[in-house]
């Protein structure tokens, strides 16, 4: 008997592309018994709740305090799942992506598996920074350091178990979901934790570099503040920079994109400092976006 799957898409203001997210989960292949969509309505002041009302096979529920992981666990707590699969509105999921998450997790010891989020620019720096992206979760989530461990809330399976273990969402602006893993990691074992590429949503907000840098600040910037709540730690520079040549061998890059590369990482490197700068600022609150 198949095990029922709840999917949470918590939504603020997501009128713009949540049609499009909602067509692609009601159209998973294959079809699965007692699957149900809860789309978690933050506030919106857009159309967002009615647009999710409208939409046949879809959930609406509503969530007065503001923040994403309020939501998600506002839908966590009406989910009749045992599986709790989490995307965003400005996500769009391949056909088989639902099948392809859960599929690790037919083996008891995995409690989470977190999927691939395609960046959605089509420029050559865009693609590149995409594979380098998916290397990178390969090295992190396929190592024993549980330590560099971290989440993804627009694609990632979370067995019930895990938050009956280590508690809800922490209600932050960021990081809740890297706090999540790391505490399913350290319960768990590393085991409990598998990468899974195929499983692949096609992020819509990523469409260019000032969006990819600016995310990447934020997140320097939240990771400084979360290392209070749970233990974290960042790759060590050797290591990352080892990235360039798995990322040109695993994509067959020619020297020209490996330069290419190496200089985006480079931006990366900086924008990830810089935010961790602002982070560690006496007093610096979260960030909000």
């Amino acid at each position: 008997m198949e095990e029922r799957v709840s999917i949470i898409v918590p939504c603020f203001d997501a009128a713009k592309t949540l049609r499009e997210c909602l067509s692609s989960l009601l159209a998973q292949r294959p079809a699965r018994a007692g699957l149900e969509i809860l789309v978690v309505d933050n506030n919106s002041n857009d159309v967002t709740a009615e647009i999710a009302a409208a939409t046949d096979g879809v959930v609406l529920l509503h969530e007065a305090q503001q923040g994403a992981y309020a939501a998600r666990n506002h839908g966590l707590s009406r989910a009749r799942g045992e599986i709790l699969v989490f995307t965003d509105p400005d996500c769009v999921a391949e056909p088989d992506w639902l099948e392809a998450l859960l599929r690790p997790l037919a083996d008891p010891n995995v409690r989470i598996s977190i999927g691939r989020s395609l960046l959605h620019g089509s420029s050559l720096a865009m693609q590149t920074l995409g594979d380098y992206e998916h290397v990178k979760d390969e090295m992190i989530l396929g190592g024993h350091d549980t330590s560099l461990y971290y989440g993804h809330t627009n694609n990632m399976a979370v067995r019930r178990e895990v938050f009956e273990a280590t508690g809800p969402f922490e209600t932050r602006r960021r990081g809740a979901d890297v706090i999540c893993v790391r505490r399913c990691a350290d319960h768990f074992g590393a085991e409990s934790v598998v990468y899974r590429p195929e499983a692949r949503v096609d992020h819509l907000e990523m469409d260019g570099l000032a969006t990819y840098y600016r995310k990447v600040f934020t997140y320097g910037w939240s990771q400084a503040l979360y290392r209070e709540v749970v233990a974290s730690q960042t790759a060590a520079p050797a290591a990352r920079w080892g990235l360039v040549g798995r990322v040109a061998r695993e994509f067959d890059y020619a020297a020209p994109r490996r330069c290419l590369l190496a200089g985006l990482m480079a931006i990366e490197s900086m924008a990830w400092w810089l935010g961790q700068r602002r982070g560690r600022r006496p007093g610096a609150a979260e960030p909000e976006s």
